[in-house]
């Protein structure tokens, strides 16, 4: 709560990174390793320049290695652990961030919210909004990631910071991070219930 209160109350400082640690570290203890891993994350992507980028790194890099997410003997680089044929692994190919939007009533507010987000966050990255409604549903893109790693390090810390997403409930909305031919297919059939296990299986490392 002081962390907190101290990132509003001083704004922009030089203690501001060592604020948002603090919190990050905090959140850990109170609500276990998923929320110190997401928190992590955030402090990462917003002050990698710091000196608490080291720390925070180094936290997340021995959760990932306990949980093991990344085993690329059984995730990324298998092609016959796919759970469909629909769709390829390419990690240095292009790459979109996706919100999938089933409250299309929402999609101006959650444009904008995101719009916000990335003036504030990601400026000098200029990335580009295009919703693309179909049937009734609403894929919102945020492009143009250059491969899979630049893709996730946005699609955790969008996961991480929920008040981007305060206009929607959290059953109305999916983020996923998807290459540009995949998305292609993904709105061909329309099947967002495939392209998450795919998701899942590939870029998250659960197993189906």
């Amino acid at each position: 709560t002081r962390s907190s209160d101290a990132l509003i109350r001083f704004l922009k400082n030089d203690y501001t990174p060592k604020f948002a640690y603090l919190r990050a570290m905090s959140e850990g203890y109170l609500y276990g390793v998923d929320s110190l891993e997401k928190a992590l994350t955030q402090v990462t992507v917003a002050y990698s320049k710091s000196d608490v980028f080291v720390p925070a790194k180094a936290m997340l890099d021995a959760i990932k290695k306990q949980k093991n997410k990344f085993n690329a003997n059984d995730t990324l680089s298998d092609p016959k652990n796919l759970p469909s044929t629909t769709y390829g692994v390419n990690e240095n190919a292009p790459h979109y961030v996706l919100v999938v939007l089933s409250n299309t009533k929402e999609l101006n507010a959650l444009k904008e919210a995101l719009s916000d987000f990335n003036t504030k966050y990601f400026s000098t990255s200029k990335y580009e909004l295009i919703d693309v409604p179909k049937g009734d549903k609403s894929f919102i893109n945020i492009r143009t990631f250059k491969n899979k790693d630049e893709a996730m390090d946005y699609y955790n810390f969008l996961s991480a910071t929920p008040e981007v997403f305060k206009s929607v409930d959290k059953k109305e909305y999916q983020i996923f991070a998807i290459t540009v031919d995949n998305i292609a297919a993904l709105l061909k059939t329309l099947d967002v219930e495939e392209y998450k296990a795919f998701f899942n299986a590939k870029y998250i490392g659960i197993k189906q």
